[in-house]
């Protein structure tokens, strides 16, 4: 029998929790309850902890769960305020070890550090959430805004990162390592803003080899990557760093990328190596015009040519790199497109219909011109069907307006671990009405 409880005090909510045993919701007042530590929570069945008043979220400053289960956070603000000395990996989210974990309907908002150090531009800081070691970890409509790196997961499975909101980030949007069995679907990730001799290496959407160990299962579909008015970044990114041919275990294997929209200026739009299995699908890859961006490069689809079994058809792209006749490979039905020279008729002009452009509207939309190369072909993602259309709605969460996002146009291409302690939280303010920008 399911049990609704309401707390207006951390006091109070430590002891909701202590007693809880599995079917409850936590109703929170608007304020800000301070750090939250969970550690061996193990709930029978799901407790869930909302804010009582959509319009005036309750918030942490920090919430760690350890070797915990059963948990959601829905209508929640995870509110990180930079401090002197913090570290751009700082991390105040963290799952470690847990599982059956939902965040819902909520917002991860993070910092600028101004004259600090290599961010002295005042771009993000810290990371927003970071998964480890976890499994069955659902992070879904959830806005992530203002980060050095938005939201990562390492040596976990059964992740699933739909419908989220992930813009104004410095460096990464969605990092994987060592993971298995991965949903990144209905995403919005836009507008990143790099910070000027950081050495950061921006990825929308990165898989990496934290220990050359690979990835596996992994599903990347009906996602909107719009470089918008932010700095470039490589889109889709999975690379072969610290891994060795000969190794097994240091392999990608099973990746779908289907089906997604990409706008930026970067040769990586969809670039992955060392894989065996690979479908690259019907996805739509743009060029943001040079203008914008200083010149840079446009997105390609890059294959490492010791991939095997790789499938890409019915893709929008100025050129699939990698594939030589190689005997599993299947690579057909592609638009092959390009926006230099206004005479030919691969010209993009002679292929879209410009509803929205990113230096006029903040984001980007070409819709497709019926009897065109990208039409007969029946290539590329059928989201640009849908244009116009509002990004912040189809994601079904708004962008919060950023003061001061920082941003350098430039090339530029551990995690702090919690303390041990339990101390209880700080007790609730009045709260505000909405989530507001960092100063």
């Amino acid at each position: 029998m399911s049990t609704t409880i309401t707390v207006t005090s951390a006091a109070e909510l430590n002891q909701a929790l202590s007693q809880a045993t599995g079917g409850e919701t936590i109703l929170l007042a608007a304020g800000n309850y301070g750090k939250l530590s969970l550690k061996n929570a193990q709930y029978a069945s799901n407790v869930t902890l909302k804010s009582a008043d959509p319009n005036a979220l309750a918030s942490f400053s920090e919430v760690y769960l350890t070797n915990s289960s059963n948990i959601t956070f829905d209508e929640i603000k995870f509110d990180y305020t930079f401090s002197q000395g913090d570290a751009n990996h700082t991390t105040k989210f963290l799952i470690s070890s847990s599982n059956n974990i939902t965040i819902d309907n909520s917002v991860f908002d993070g910092d600028f550090a101004s004259g600090t150090g290599t961010n002295a531009d005042g771009t993000g800081f810290g990371k927003g959430l970071v998964i480890r070691d976890s499994s069955s970890i659902d992070v879904i409509n959830t806005e992530f805004h203002s980060w050095w790196k938005a939201l990562g997961a390492s040596r976990s499975t059964d992740i699933n990162f739909s419908g989220n909101n992930i813009h104004t980030i410095r460096s990464d949007g969605i990092s994987l390592g060592e993971v298995q069995n991965v949903l990144i679907e209905n995403n919005y990730i836009h507008d990143f803003g790099g910070a000027a001799g950081s050495g950061d290496h921006r990825d929308m959407i990165q898989i990496q080899r934290s220990n050359g160990t690979g990835s596996s299962d992994i599903t990347i579909r009906n996602n909107i990557l719009d470089m918008g008015t932010g700095d470039y970044t490589q889109g889709i990114w999975a690379g072969q760093d610290k891994a060795s041919y000969s190794d097994a275990a240091d392999w990608n294997y099973n990746i779908v990328i289907e089906n997604n929209v990409l706008y930026n200026a970067h040769a990586n739009g969809i670039a992955v190596h060392m894989t065996n299995g690979l479908t690259i699908d019907s996805n739509t890859l743009i060029t943001v015009p040079s203008q914008q961006t200083g010149g840079v490069a446009t997105p390609k689809i890059i294959v490492g040519g010791s991939s095997k079994n790789v499938t890409v058809e019915q893709n929008v792209t100025p050129s699939v790199v990698g594939y030589t006749g190689q005997s599993d490979w299947i690579v057909q039905d592609n638009a092959i497109i390009q926006n230099r020279d206004p005479s030919l008729p691969d010209h993009y002009d002679f292929m879209f219909t410009y509803i929205a452009t990113a230096a006029i509207d903040g984001y980007n939309q070409y819709g497709v011109i019926p009897g065109s190369k990208v039409d007969l072909l029946d290539a590329g993602s059928s989201l640009v069907d849908l244009y116009p259309l509002d990004y912040d709605s189809w994601v079904g969460s708004s962008s919060t307006t950023v003061v001061n996002p920082g941003g350098s146009g430039t090339n530029n291409t551990g995690t702090t671990s919690p303390d041990s302690g339990t101390s209880t939280p700080t007790a609730p303010d009045s709260g505000t009405s909405t989530p507001t920008a960092p100063d």
